[in-house]
């Protein structure tokens, strides 16, 4: 928690500076900016506790992880090259370590349940968006894309791969240990919290209309998300937790209907919305609103938990 403090007054100061203009980074390098200093970190605690707290992969990526988010920050200060590139190395190694616990997780039955499953794919998505940060800094152009896809790639696999699926677990750690209805249909959810942000990335190689039909599955699995965030906020004991998993909840629901938008108008070509607004509307909406607001709720609560009663 304290090293996603530090992070989160770091990243402040890098989004007041660049409107200032005294920082060359744009709404997109910002949004990235935002996951290694702050999302990620929170992620790893709530892993921590929930998933393996003796787990040498996990520890050693969250221990590191401080130090390799302000060099993927300073990377951002010079032109795309191997000297960047250079400077997001050490994050791979985080993100190796990270999905090397998924994995460990996997193998070992972590695939049992909808609460450890999100845990585990969570964990094995975050060095898909390691290795694409890392052809971004590189200036690369792989299969003829160029930027701000390649980053905006990097962008989806730390949001919807790591972040989505960790609030995802940590809802239905929640209705595991309910006898609710509404268990049956979580897991549906889930599958597609899971499946969607690979789904979405091969749309974008293989055709407009996969893009398009993975675009609505994650969307829609993420509205059924917020649902099921309303309803498990009753019971937590936190009273912060519970207000910033509204927010959670109601800002998903926000940035998903732009998600569909966008994606109806790219199939369409009709271009309603485009990439440029996109990060400026979608991106803080999903990046803080969902993903910072309930990684910090479910931190809060599992802070409480610990505490006296």
């Amino acid at each position: 928690m304290r090293a996603a403090l530090l992070g989160l007054l770091l990243w402040c100061a890098a989004a007041a500076a660049a409107r200032a203009g005294w920082l060359r980074v744009g709404a997109i390098e910002l949004l990235f900016l935002l996951a290694p200093l702050v999302v990620v970190p929170l992620g790893f605690e709530l892993l921590r506790k929930r998933v393996s707290p003796a787990d040498r992969f996990l520890t050693s990526a969250s221990v590191l992880c401080p130090f390799a988010s302000v060099l993927v920050a300073t990377s951002f200060l010079l032109q795309p090259g191997a000297g960047a590139a250079a400077f997001v190395t050490p994050w791979m190694l985080i993100c190796g370590l990270a999905s090397l616990a998924g994995l460990r997780s996997a193998l070992r039955g972590g695939l049992r349940s909808v609460e450890l499953a999100c845990f585990s794919v969570a964990q094995l998505y975050l060095v898909v968006g390691g290795v694409w940060l890392l052809v971004s800094r590189l200036g690369a152009l792989p299969m003829h894309f160029s930027e701000p896809i390649v980053l905006l790639t990097a962008v989806h696999f730390h949001y919807a791969g790591f972040a989505l699926p960790i609030l995802a677990g940590s809802v239905g750690g929640v209705l595991e240990a309910r006898s609710s209805a509404g268990k049956r249909i979580f897991r549906w959810v889930a599958a597609g919290i899971l499946a969607g942000p690979a789904l979405v990335a091969t749309g974008f190689v293989v055709s407009p209309l996969l893009k398009l039909v993975a675009v609505l599955i994650l969307a829609l699995s993420c509205v059924a998300l917020a649902g099921f965030q309303i309803v498990v906020l009753r019971g937590l004991r936190s009273r912060m937790a519970k207000a910033l998993l509204g927010v959670s909840a109601g800002s998903v629901v926000a940035g998903m209907a732009l998600a569909g938008v966008y994606a109806l108008g790219d199939y369409a070509a009709r271009y309603w919305l485009l990439i440029p607004q996109m990060a400026r509307s979608h991106g803080p909406i999903n990046g803080i609103g969902f993903a910072l607001a309930g990684l910090l709720a479910w931190s809060l609560e599992a802070r409480s938990i610990q505490g006296p009663r």
